[in-house]
């Protein structure tokens, strides 16, 4: 005769030998749950190990219950032993096995013992092959469950479902959930293929439902059946705990029925009962039953959001026969709602194809629901039924009938009109659509806001490692921007904005991931930058990337050169100005050369360069912020710690940002003009600051030292109050009058001048062979380089044709002049009227203007790229005359000290002329350096005057010190062009270049 059953008391394996370990907290311990197979028969099975203590049976969430009857037994192989009943604790059962083995664990009440059975080959018997468990069976379900709540290392899976499922025979819901607890949760990716698993569940643990915790992603799964809760709440028709940021169930049906005859707080969701963090609900609907009469606190979809609108319910449907004491129709706690609906069976909509319509926002072919008209009765989000298509006369959004009216069905039929777009990108009909960039060399070049626009969609719909270039600021305040980089198609491509700023008027309070992009993950380059207007959402906001969300080890999320000047604005968590959060600081961070200095508001923990850094993971380089932070931890200029190289946290009213301090600490990669740039920035035209420590201390600059820019020799510095001019001079400069700025001691803005635009005619004529194809042919003249290209690969080639060059439609013209920037493109065409190119035949890429009468590009770019469109007529080229600016001074140049007063030369090196040498800087041994010269105290690096003749301008030259066997068998000469056999002290032309010894 068995002992009387233990009604309503669970028994559970506990202690530091068990995957729960000393858990005193009755949900948690449902891992370690006995199962009583027959009165007085208990059953569990799953992982032991050696612990310092081992394990007893527990009633409860009580630490009384079985313990062996001798102290600390232990256990290997099989065995059993007799149990005693009472409150001591020090006796265990403890496995001598280090590492986990699975067991089966027999306890019997009628003869107190507890059998154990070592059996390792019945565990983890699911496989994966390339990654994937395939799960076809009620069996697999099972085993699937007993490895989640033995998942003592907390691995994520990748499972699919290949088959329909009856777990029916599987009822103890405590034993054959999936990811019974937080501690013990699924993690990972559940697809179910769009097949259905049939449950009959009993609930003996609150958060409950198939699935108990979720911590990863389930979709294209229908879940039928009932599920019964007994003695707890919070019950899902498919999960019970949703958690973690970016979470989500996605494209399931529930068609469960709930039974509980418990009364008081239910917190049943017809989908799932509970949701923490930025969790979602997307594309699913809850076609079952709640039968709680006398149950409150519900939800058709969500029981409770724990933080509020950071879940959201998204293009959800409700279509339930609902029992309850009261409840709300999609999520209690204020989840963020998004186009989801309530309605009745006996609605029309749900069998005509307009409920589907309108769940996939009205857009034709919508992939968010399905429905095959005339076979389902209802919407479902599962693929394995047809698209809907909303057929007539659309305007050029697709969705919008231009002229009578649309009628459902499952083939697409429309006509929709073409996007006619403007010269800022956008189309002039619908001012929704953005154009499509030029594609060169792999590279999309965003010249305009519709560019971006189309762009950001690109990455977002599949295509996270496109690259792209900004071509010109971009005002997008007045378009709807949707952050390039999803959770799904995180950007890990290189984007340039080649010092470009992109204004922003981001407004969504109710999103997360806001910024110029929105997720961004290991791999990524975002560089040179600058992020204007104001952005706003709700957690993971930043002016240049809302967050990441993942990473890869050995590769790194590169914002190099960026700044924000936006005001950013988190409604909840890490608001920041470059990045909000490494996600789970799994990603790498390298943030160099950065700045912030807009405004950051957060509701907690936000930061003025990110709101989370991922601590050692990070790297923060060069880096400083003059933005206020609301809500910030320590100091506000990050949360997390990190590496930090070279950074300031400042405001800006602070002297070391107004004086120039700060640009001259942060050296080369940023540029102030004292008195008139209120903060550091990176514009190259503008004076890189140096800070002068004595009176006298003076500066001279290299300029290229292979093509001198017309009418450069050198440059002298013009004291301006707080920062220095540079003027080229082109007279010569006469040794006894040496280069010297008198200042006093402070910080200066050194800027940079350039020499005048040069003026170089590239004559396409005899430069080819007549007849000879063009495509991808480079011609290189006077440092412009004209490349020729197709920009379809079945458009006619460009050839020269004996005098000029012939280009076709979808032709293409690249123009560059070696780094410098063009400033003026003058064309010669045809005089012949049908061998000239007509207006609007071309386009350039590289901003600027043409103006085809006189058929002259103006502009500021380093490279210019003419497209000839593809319904353009042919035309002929004779010359191309391109004016560029000269190389600017070279801002590395050497150091000169001065003197205010005369002072002792012996041991500095001043600058002179001895007889029968070139002017250079020569060790003195007596003397005196009167006020006002210059001198240097090492002669490591120096530059140099020389003079040539008469006719050619005086340059500061690069001083290039080489060891005589480096000249071994070169062409030597003195400057009175005398061969030499070694180089003698002085200057001296060596294969065609001067160099000093």
């Amino acid at each position: 005769m068995y002992a009387q059953r233990m009604e309503g008391l669970a028994l559970y394996l506990v202690g530091d030998a068990t995957p729960i370990g000393w858990e005193g907290d009755e949900n948690m311990r449902q891992p370690c749950r006995m199962q009583e197979m027959l009165p007085g028969i208990y059953f569990w099975s799953g992982l032991l190990r050696h612990g310092n203590e081992g394990f007893k049976i527990c009633k409860g969430n009580t630490w009384n219950g079985y313990h062996p009857s001798s102290p600390s037994l232990e256990i290997s192989g099989n065995g059993y032993s007799y149990y005693t009943e009472d409150d001591a604790n020090d006796w265990k059962w403890n496995p001598t096995n280090t590492d986990w083995q699975f067991y089966e664990i027999v306890f019997q009440t009628e003869v107190s013992t507890l059998d154990w059975y070592l059996k390792p080959e019945d565990f983890n018997s699911l496989q994966p092959v390339d990654g994937v468990i395939s799960v076809g069976s009620d069996y697999d379900l099972q085993l699937l469950a007993t490895m989640l709540r033995n998942n003592v290392n907390g691995e994520s899976y990748n499972v699919k479902l290949t088959a329909d499922i009856n777990y029916y025979n599987y009822n103890e819901g405590y034993l054959y959930g999936l990811g019974l607890t937080e501690k013990m949760p699924f993690k990972g990716e559940f697809d179910g293929q769009g097949h259905t698993i049939t449950v009959n569940l009993d609930s003996y643990s609150t958060r409950f439902g198939l699935f108990g915790t979720v911590e990863g992603k389930v979709h294209d799964l229908k879940v039928a059946g009932k599920i019964t809760a007994t003695n707890r709440n919070q019950t899902g028709g498919i999960c019970g705990l949703l958690k973690g940021d970016g979470s989500k169930i996605y494209n399931c049906i529930s068609e469960v029925e709930i039974v509980d005859a418990q009364s008081g707080d239910g917190t049943i969701g017809g989908i799932c009962a509970v949701t923490y963090n930025a969790a979602s609900i997307e594309n699913c609907a809850f076609y079952g039953k709640i039968n709680a009469p006398n149950r409150t606190s519900n939800g058709g979809i969500l029981g409770w959001a724990n933080n509020g609108s950071s879940s959201a319910i998204k293009n959800c449907l409700v279509v339930a026969d609902i029992n309850w004491a009261d409840g709300v129709n999609f999520g209690r706690n204020n989840p963020f709602i998004i186009n989801s609906y309530k309605t009745t069976a006996s609605d029309e909509t749900l069998a005509n194809g307009q409920m589907t319509y309108k769940l996939n926002n009205y857009v034709s072919g919508g992939t968010d629901w399905y429905q095959t008209l005339g076979t389902d009765a209802k919407p479902t989000p599962l693929y394995t039924s047809e698209k809907v298509y909303a057929n007539g006369t659309l305007c050029c959004d697709g969705v919008t009938p231009k002229e009578g009216v649309i009628t459902l069905g499952n083939t697409n039929e429309s006509a929709v009109d073409p996007h006619v777009f403007g010269e800022d990108g956008i189309c002039t009909v619908c001012h929704a659509a953005g154009q499509e960039p030029t594609l060169m060399d792999g590279i999309y070049q965003i010249a305009n806001k519709g560019n971006m626009l189309w762009w950001a969609a690109f990455v977002n719909a599949g295509n996270p490692e496109s690259c792209a270039v900004v071509t010109a600021d971009l005002d997008m305040s007045d378009v709807v921007y949707v952050p390039a980089g999803t959770a799904d198609n995180k950007y890990a491509g290189t984007f340039d904005g080649q010092g470009h700023a992109i204004t922003l008027k981001l407004e969504r309070s109710d999103l997360n991931y806001q910024g110029l992009f929105g997720v961004a993950t290991d791999g990524a380059t975002i560089k040179n930058v600058i992020v204007k207007g104001s952005v706003k959402g709700n957690s993971y906001v930043a002016g240049i990337v809302g967050g990441s969300n993942g990473g890869t080890d050995g590769k790194t999320l590169n914002i190099l050169n960026c700044g924000n000047e936006a005001a950013v604005t988190a409604a909840n968590a890490n608001g920041a100005g470059i990045i909000g959060v490494n996600m789970s600081s799994a990603a790498h961070f390298l943030i160099k050369d950065c700045y912030n200095v807009g405004n950051i508001t957060s509701g907690y923990e936000s930061g003025a360069i990110t709101g989370w850094t991922g601590g050692d993971k990070t790297t923060i380089e060069n880096t400083y912020n003059i933005g206020t932070v609301t809500n910030g931890e320590g100091d506000g200029f990050i949360r997390g710690g990190g590496n930090l190289v070279n950074t300031y946290h400042l405001s800006a009213s602070d002297a070391m940002v107004t004086s120039g301090e700060l640009c001259a600490k942060l050296g080369n990669a940023f540029r102030q003009n004292i008195g008139e740039d209120a903060y550091p920035i990176f514009d190259k035209t503008h004076g890189i600051v140096k800070e002068i420590t004595e009176a006298g201390y003076a500066t001279m600059y290299v300029p290229d030292a292979v093509d001198i820019p017309f009418g450069v020799s050198a440059f002298t510095g013009e004291y301006e109050e707080t920062w220095l001019k540079l003027n080229p001079l082109t007279d010569d400069v006469p040794a006894a009058e040496p280069v010297v700025l008198k200042g006093s001691a402070g910080y200066y803005s050194f800027v940079p001048a350039t020499g005048e635009s040069k003026k170089k005619e590239v004559s396409l004529y005899d430069n080819y062979s007549s007849g000879q194809d063009l495509t991808d042919v480079t011609l290189t003249r006077n440092n412009v380089k004209v490349e020729y290209h197709k920009t379809r690969t079945n458009a006619q080639s460009p050839i020269f044709d004996g005098e000029c060059v012939c280009l076709y439609p979808d032709n293409r013209i690249d123009i560059t002049a070696g780094g410098r920037t063009i400033r003026r493109i003058k064309f010669t065409f045809s005089d012949n009227y049908t061998h000239a190119p007509r207006s609007g035949n071309y386009d350039f890429i590289g901003g600027g203007s043409y103006d085809y009468g006189t058929a002259e590009w103006r502009g500021s770019s380093n490279a210019v790229i003419l497209i000839n469109k593809s319904n353009s007529n042919g035309f002929r080229i004779y010359a191309i005359t391109v004016s560029y600016e000269g190389y600017p001074s070279n801002v590395e140049g050497n150091v000169l000290k001065g003197t205010a007063e005369d002072i002792e030369a012996a041991g500095k090196y001043i600058l002179a002329k001895p007889d029968g040498e070139p002017v250079g800087f020569y060790l003195a041994e007596t003397g005196i350096i009167k006020a006002g010269k210059a001198y240097l105290e090492s002669d490591t690096g120096a530059r140099v005057f020389f003079f040539e003749d008469e006719d050619n301008a005086t340059s500061i030259k690069e001083e290039l010190r080489m060891k005589d066997e480096e000249f071994e068998g070169a062409a030597m000469f003195n400057l009175a062009g005398q061969r030499l056999s070694k180089m003698q002290k002085g200057i001296n032309i060596v294969n065609g270049k001067k160099i000093l010894k």
